[in-house]
């Protein structure tokens, strides 16, 4: 995987690469993907590849600015820009899927760069407010995709997304010596609205 990575910007590791595996599974030919907490591309890029129509967005500038650099340099179309979690993004916009590769670790973050990881003092401030404002963006039958650590209590996340009504389902997972790392797929559960 030939990617620049600028200073300040999270580099791709063994998060991303289990994410990239399943991206890389997925039928997304025609797909609006929003690709939350964008880093350097690399989850929006491989989805473009997939023929999925991507918007990406970081809280990092420099975050924007390496995505766009990439899929240049890879000749792939997609929309980059700065927000918050949801700050800048019309509510009118809803997507197929929503991808969020998730700051985790408990510590409140020191620069633009440990914001790719460092998800408040509980590990949970950021995994909170994204789990409140992602179902307004999804399309009826969207999904969201989920990296998420056990560091920031996988179950907590999956009881509480289950209470507004949706199915949570661990679809992978590698386990580390400190940690275990998963992708979780949330959808709404049928009848819902």
């Amino acid at each position: 995987m030939d990617y620049i990575i600028l200073e300040s910007v999270y580099p791709p590791a063994e998060d991303s690469y289990l994410f990239v595996s399943i991206i890389e599974k997925m039928n997304l030919k025609g797909k609006k993907i929003l690709d939350m907490g964008c880093g350097c591309g690399i989850l929006g890029i491989t989805t473009a590849f997939g023929g999925g129509e991507v918007l990406s967005c970081d809280i990092n500038k420099k975050a924007v600015e390496n995505t766009i650099l990439n899929a240049k340099r890879k000749k792939i179309q997609l929309r980059s820009f700065t927000s918050d979690l949801f700050s800048n993004i019309n509510i009118n916009e809803k997507f197929d899927f929503i991808f969020f590769n998730a700051p985790y670790l408990p510590q409140k973050p020191k620069d633009d760069l440990e914001k790719a990881w460092a998800g408040g003092k509980k590990g949970r401030e950021v995994i909170d407010r994204f789990l409140e404002e992602a179902p307004e963006y999804l399309e009826k039958n969207g999904k969201i995709l989920l990296l998420q650590s056990s560091i920031s209590n996988l179950n907590k996340t999956k009881k509480k997304y289950e209470k507004m009504g949706f199915n949570c389902d661990k679809i992978a997972e590698r386990a580390f010596f400190f940690e275990r790392i998963a992708i979780l797929e949330i959808l709404k559960k049928q009848g819902k609205h």
